[in-house]
This record gives structure tokens, sequence and C-alpha cells, in this order.
């Protein structure tokens, strides 16, 4: 299991922000991911925002991987927020190749 935390503070545009994630590997081709990320922002009319993402990867092959993750955004406000968070969800399916 790795874990790892980012905290950062700050005192113009940004108050401040949180980057909390995990990573287990559940067999030797399998890996799971979360990642939860918070940023509070100090300008007036700026809305705080959150984002939640699950990641997990299989190892088809040694040079070859398949991805899958979800990640769900979600400012106070209910809009698209003005640092690239919006309220919504994603699904990604990637293969990823090593050369």
């Amino acid at each position: 299991v790795t874990l790892g935390l980012d905290y950062l503070t700050a005192d113009n545009i940004v108050d401040n922000a949180v980057n909390l994630w995990v990573g287990f590997e559940a067999t030797p081709e399998v890996t799971v991911k979360a990642r939860y990320e918070t940023v509070a922002f100090e300008m007036n009319g700026t809305d705080d925002s959150t984002k939640t993402t699950l990641h997990a990867a299989y190892s088809i092959e040694d040079n070859l991987l398949v991805a899958l993750e979800w990640s769900d955004s979600d400012t106070d406000a209910g809009e698209i927020g003005t640092f690239g968070f919006a309220d919504d969800s994603v699904t990604t399916l990637e293969f990823i190749g090593t050369f």
C-alpha cells in the first residue's frame, strides 16, 4: 500500500489545497488507486472545489496495460469552476503500451 498527502497553503488566489491518495497492488497484474482533492479559494465569487478519482489497471502483457478511471468533480456553486473543476463525472478507458 502506498499513501500520500499533499498540502498547499497560500495567501492570494488559493487559500489551501489538499490531495490525499492511496495505491494498492491487489495482484502483480492488478493495481487500484484512489485520490481525493479539495481546493479552497480565497477570491470572492470563486467556490471551493472537490474531486474524487478511482483508478484500476490490469497488466495484460509486460508491455500492455489497460486502465479504467472514474472521477467526480464538484464545485460549491454547482457550475463550472474557474480553475478546471466542474460538476461532472468522467469515465475513461485507456490502453497503455510501453515500447
